[in-house]
């Protein structure tokens, strides 16, 4: 059965195979077979294996251990979705999946390769699924409480959030642009960002939530509103009210034909659905203003003056009193 259970299948993709043995069979052979496990406790953790890989110095366990991984990962990519492989992509530095395996299996350091890359691990773990718990006693209510990441009180969630802000805000280039030239973000920028935020536990939902539950008023802010408060000490709008404020004054201080009127109404539309606006915005794809003829397009409407209003938009949207960073 081994020998069966050894044969490959990439039709079905087939990663690996398991022994349930209950009476030592597979023990008492070992004296005339030298198969070995590749993951000798598959239940092991990613973070368990790494910090083996870590403080090991041992050539042969370090063998080992990487063959370990490579084989939990063949086995998690199982329930991967398309956007659990898109994050995959990101927290590995640019690789695929499969360019990630490669990159292991060939790379004459793939112990540091692998201990540079802790954040994806991490998000592994958050994306495993939580086994069901099945009883047959009825249900009834202890508490009613809400988490907030690793802590149960809303101002430790803000004070580990803040602590995690000014650490990194030089270190991580999307956070130091968002503390010091916001209208520079990008979209792609703002969405790694959103990422490595998660990994940590911080989500604006979360962070909205805590803020409401300290201050007894319902805050709705977007993560980039969120970020400068606690890195510069910004006030804290709203997502809606900051936008509508913004294109109020941009509306104030120009005396727009109805033409142009249509497209700062439909930008604001769009910012009401989005946390940023830039220049790059208007082509890319997947976005009304690419749909319509993009920067070029909408650039002749305002007489080439997009590019400058889109930064006066900005400048209003950021003019929040923050500290400098």
């Amino acid at each position: 059965m081994l020998g069966r259970a050894t044969r490959l299948c990439p039709e079905i993709g087939k990663t690996h195979f398991e022994i349930f043995d209950a009476v030592g069979i597979y023990e008492s052979l070992q004296p005339v077979c030298n198969m070995k496990p590749v993951a000798a406790n598959p239940n092991e953790t990613f973070s368990t294996l790494l910090d083996k890989l870590k403080f090991s110095n041992d050539a042969n366990q370090i063998k080992n251990l990487i063959s370990q991984i490579v084989a939990k990962l063949q086995r998690a990519k199982i329930k991967f979705d398309a956007e659990t492989f898109e994050h995959f992509k990101n927290l590995s530095g640019g690789y695929d999946f499969n360019q990630f395996i490669s990159k292991i299996k060939n790379s004459a350091d793939a112990k540091n390769f692998l201990l540079q890359r802790i954040n994806l691990f991490k998000f592994l773990r958050e994306k495993k699924p939580h086994p069901f718990v099945i009883s047959e006693h009825e249900d009834f209510l202890l508490e009613h409480s809400r988490g907030y990441g690793g802590n149960n009180k809303p101002a430790d969630y803000l004070d580990e959030f803040t602590k995690f802000i000014q650490e990194n805000k030089n270190e991580i280039a999307a956070l130091n642009i968002v503390c010091t030239r916001p209208k520079d973000l990008t979209r792609a920028d703002l969405k790694s960002l959103r990422l490595k935020l998660e990994v940590e536990n911080f989500t604006a939902e979360r962070l909205n939530a805590a803020i409401s539950k300290i201050s007894n008023a319902e805050i709705t802010a977007d993560i980039i509103s969120l970020i400068r408060r606690f890195a510069l000490g910004a006030p804290l709008l709203n997502h809606d009210d900051k936008i509508i404020s913004a294109v109020n004054k941009l509306k104030a201080a120009h005396n727009f034909s109805a033409n142009k009127l249509k497209w700062i109404n439909r930008i604001e539309k769009y910012l009401l659905n989005e946390s940023l606006i830039n220049v790059a915005i208007f082509d890319e794809r997947d976005t009304y203003f690419k749909d319509n003829g993009g920067f070029k397009k909408i650039n002749k409407v305002f007489g080439g003056n997009l590019a400058k209003i889109i930064d006066e938009l900005n400048f209003y949207l950021y003019d929040d009193g923050g500290n400098a960073a």
